[in-house]
């Protein structure tokens, strides 16, 4: 029997790490062309559909049988999600975890009762959960380490070396 090498940084959610390089390459790349396909009117007009378009790709994957939805924290979940869901108990929202053949891929399905109505609102996220009224692109830029202590450091906002 062969034995599975682990990765002492992945901990319980191991990646493909040549893949997880070749596409985080590819996003500092075409990044400039992201940030551009953001923050156009086109972008800014459907992004009001993505919940929904989300919602019925993995509700389709779901019947196929691909994916599934913890409905609690797993030992795979990762610390950072444990905590938005304590956070979304405290404030009554029911929050699932979306599992693709039985594994994390961080991405989050999370519904609010709307007062005086039996309807929910659906919200999906990935990571994070970030507001839908702020400028994508911005998003973007944050989320380039690099670029963001240019930006912190141009603003006289102390940066680590």
């Amino acid at each position: 029997m062969s034995k599975k090498h682990s990765c002492p940084y992945c901990g319980h959610n191991p990646i493909p790490h040549y893949l997880n390089w070749y596409f985080d390459s590819l996003n500092i790349l075409f990044e400039r062309i992201q940030v551009g396909v953001l923050c156009n009117p086109i972008a800014r007009f459907m992004n009001r559909w993505e919940d929904d378009v989300t919602i019925f790709l993995v509700s389709l994957l779901r019947l196929i049988g691909l994916v599934r939805f913890g409905k609690k924290p797993s030992k795979t979940t990762l610390s950072r999600a444990k905590v938005l869901w304590e956070e979304a108990e405290k404030r009554g929202l029911e929050m699932r975890e979306v599992r693709v053949f039985d594994r994390s891929v961080d991405m989050y399905i999370v519904r609010k009762t709307i007062p005086g109505t039996w309807r929910k609102k659906i919200m999906t996220f990935t990571g994070i959960p970030r507001p839908k009224t702020v400028d994508q692109s911005q998003h973007a830029l944050m989320d380039d380490k690099a670029v963001f202590k240019k930006t912190c450091q141009k603003n006289n906002i102390p940066v680590g070396a």
